[in-house]
């Protein structure tokens, strides 16, 4: 098949996807009532189609481009937030044009046939039914029954709602419940004073973590000195989030603030791989974060993670929360805690039409949603934003 194919449409599709549950973040605030990305589908003149999931692009700065020209491609979306999901679905072009999985495409035949991935264990407020709630009380045995049904044997704990206390009694508890061959990894999304992180930090050292997540207050910005003193206080790695770009990295790099980083889909595939090489240039252990991504976004950070020899850490996923997806065939399989990439050309994955109808985001499907969970905000009295608080007076500073 010829390489000079041209793009001929650009076609979105917006969902609304609910979660089993509202995630309690953490002491700020809590999640949203359903997962509601966009996706989009690529036309092209050969007949080929590749879809994407992320912010779409103005169909007039691709209309007539070449899916493999993706240099030019980024440079027309400059300006806008439409690279990752059109570089999503032109690698899904390409890959169907050549016959290669898009793993392939990236790496050759140096590829993991399965990626693992450690569960986002969350708090949970319960559903309109009443069900799927977690608290402290049922916490533990919500983590065996993820390990029960999906195989996980990586577990991220995210804590941060309630005092560190009985997070940090939680995580023993935990620790005991499923044995010392279970990965247990600690994201406290920010919330502890440098004298809390250390004096919890003493008290977690006998979990055997595999590595402890942004522990320190960030409303004035990231600690980088304060997450260095960490590092020299403790036996636990510790671990960056958020940082994505590279610029953010040799922050992290020359302030020696963490033993592992996290790196994000969000700005792109290339941007991604250039940020895993040069975070393993300084010999910093790589991890994957996750957001609310469904079955595409999923796909595609699948295909980067088998294509990143140096990813020795299970990547995030929030994936096991939704109660459907709208790829065909279903939601991805998820068996001994990994999705398998499989050998079908491009991301291996096609929206089911039946479904983007079913879920198919309209203002007034919103609207509810955001009436169901307020509604349930309020009934189980937790705090209601939806961001971090800046405000240092409403900063749950432990």
């Amino acid at each position: 098949m010829k390489l000079t194919l041209r793009i001929t449409q650009v076609e979105t599709h917006r969902v609304s996807v609910p979660f089993v549950a509202l995630f309690h973040h953490d002491a700020h605030g809590v999640g949203g009532y359903a997962a509601g990305p966009t996706f989009i589908v690529l036309y092209t003149d050969a007949g080929v189609t590749g879809v994407g999931e992320g912010t779409p692009p103005p169909s007039e700065l691709l209309i007539g481009e070449n899916p493999f020209c993706l240099a030019q491609i980024k440079f027309k979306l400059r300006e806008t937030h439409a690279w990752p999901a059109t570089e999503m679905a032109c690698l899904d072009i390409q890959g169907k044009v050549l016959d290669l999985p898009v793993c392939k495409l990236l790496n050759g035949d140096d590829i993991r046939a399965r990626v693992p991935h450690s569960a986002y264990c969350f708090f949970r407020i319960p559903n309109v039914e009443g069900k799927h709630g977690v608290t402290p009380e049922n916490y533990v045995a919500y983590c065996q029954d993820l390990m029960a049904r999906f195989g996980f044997t990586c577990l991220k704990l995210k804590m941060g709602a309630y005092p560190p206390d009985v997070d940090v009694e939680l995580v023993h508890q935990v620790r005991q419940a499923v044995g010392n061959r279970i990965a247990l990894r600690m994201d406290v999304n920010g919330v502890w004073s440098h004298s809390t992180a250390l004096m919890a930090i003493k008290k977690l050292e006998d979990c055997n973590l595999e590595y402890l997540e942004d522990p320190l207050c960030q409303y004035r910005g990231y600690d980088y000195p304060g997450m260095h003193l960490l590092r020299q206080r403790t036996l636990i790695p510790i671990a960056a989030d958020g940082h994505y770009r590279l610029r953010d990295l040799v922050q992290i790099v020359r302030h020696q603030a963490a033993d592992v980083v996290l790196g994000d889909i969000a700005y792109g595939i290339d941007n991604l791989q250039r940020y895993y090489r040069m975070a393993t240039e300084f010999n910093l252990g790589l991890s994957m974060h996750s957001g609310y991504e469904m079955g595409v976004k999923i796909a595609a950070r699948a295909h980067v993670a088998a294509a990143t020899p140096g990813l020795h850490h299970p990547i995030d996923m929030h994936y096991h929360h939704l109660t459907d997806d709208v790829i065909t065939g279903g939601m991805h399989k998820i068996e001994d805690g990994c999705i398998t990439v499989g050998d079908k050309p491009g991301l291996g994955v096609e929206l089911d039409p039946e479904k983007l109808e079913q879920y198919r985001w309209t203002p007034e499907k919103h609207e509810e949603n955001e009436r169901l969970r307020k509604q349930l905000i309020e009934e189980h009295r937790v705090i209601p934003q939806d961001r971090w608080a800046r405000d240092p007076a409403n900063y749950p500073y432990y």
